[in-house]
C-alpha cells in the first residue's frame, strides 16, 4: 500500500468514527443574539458502547454543572444525549465547543463554533420627546447593536423618507420647521442582518409640539367666550 492509499485509508476511518457522534441542530456554526437561550445536543448512536460523553467549552475546560447559566443536561427524548445549554447566552460566550466520547476504547469528537452577535438596544430615547414651534427638531433614537443597525422611521404607520421635511440621521429623525400636525406616534425601528440570522426591534415615540400661537389663540378664545356670559 502506498502512501496516499494509507492516507485515503485514514480519512476513511477517521470520517466512520466522527459520524459516531452527531449534533443536532445539526452543522458546525451556529449563530445567536445576546438575551437568546437555545441548547445543542450531542448524541452517539445507539450500538456504540459510547462513554464519558463531554462538552468542553473554548478555554478547554469540561462543562460539568448542571445548573446555571451554561450547563449540560442529559436529554430527555435521547439516552445517548448530551445537551449544552445556554440561558441569556453573553458576547464573550463565542468559541469552539468540542463534544467528545469514548467509542470502541479511542476518543471521538465532534464540535460547533458559536458566533454571539450584540442584540439591539435602545438607550437615552425618551418614550415622549417634545419641540418647539416653528424650529427644527431632532427626535432622539439611540440604538447600539454589533453589526451596526439599519434605521427606518415611521409616523402613525407610514413609512418616512428622506426630503425636504424629514432627515435620518445616525442620532434620530430630524424634522424640519416643527408644526402642531407633526404631532403623533413615531416609531423607530432597528434591524440588523447577519449572514446567519437577523433581528428586527422597534421603540415608539411620541412627539408633542409645544404651539405657543395656539395658546395664544386658545387664550383669545377663552377670553372672548367668559366676557360673553357676563
Amino acid at each position: 500500500m502506498n502512501i496516499i492509499q494509507s492516507f485515503v485509508v485514514l480519512i476513511v476511518a477517521f470520517s466512520a468514527h466522527h459520524r459516531h457522534l452527531r449534533l443536532e441542530p445539526t452543522g458546525h456554526f451556529h449563530a445567536f443574539f445576546t438575551g437568546d437561550s437555545f441548547f445543542i445536543t450531542c448524541s452517539a448512536g445507539p450500538n456504540t458502547g459510547a462513554t464519558r460523553l463531554t462538552w468542553q467549552s473554548p478555554n478547554g475546560r469540561d462543562i460539568t454543572t448542571s445548573t446555571g447559566r451554561v450547563h449540560v443536561e442529559a436529554a430527555p427524548d435521547n439516552p445517548y444525549g448530551l445537551e449544552l445549554v445556554f440561558e441569556d447566552v453573553k458576547y464573550e460566550d463565542r468559541g469552539t465547543y468540542i463534544c467528545s466520547a469514548i467509542i470502541d476504547g479511542r476518543e471521538a469528537k465532534t464540535h460547533f463554533v458559536l458566533t454571539v452577535y450584540l442584540s439591539i438596544t435602545f438607550w437615552g430615547t425618551p418614550e415622549h420627546q417634545t419641540g418647539k414651534e416653528g424650529t427644527d427638531f431632532m427626535v432622539m433614537c439611540n440604538v447600539r447593536s454589533d453589526p451596526s443597525p439599519i434605521i427606518s422611521w415611521y409616523v402613525n404607520g407610514s413609512l418616512i423618507l428622506d426630503g425636504s421635511k424629514y432627515t435620518i440621521t445616525e442620532d434620530g429623525l430630524y424634522i424640519r420647521s416643527l408644526k402642531p400636525t407633526d404631532y403623533g406616534n413615531y416609531t423607530c425601528r432597528a434591524f440588523v442582518v447577519t449572514p446567519h440570522s437577523s433581528q428586527m426591534k422597534d421603540k415608539d415615540i411620541t412627539v408633542h409640539v409645544h404651539c405657543t400661537v395656539c395658546l395664544s389663540h386658545y387664550y383669545i378664545l377663552s377670553q372672548d367666550s367668559m366676557s360673553r356670559t357676563f
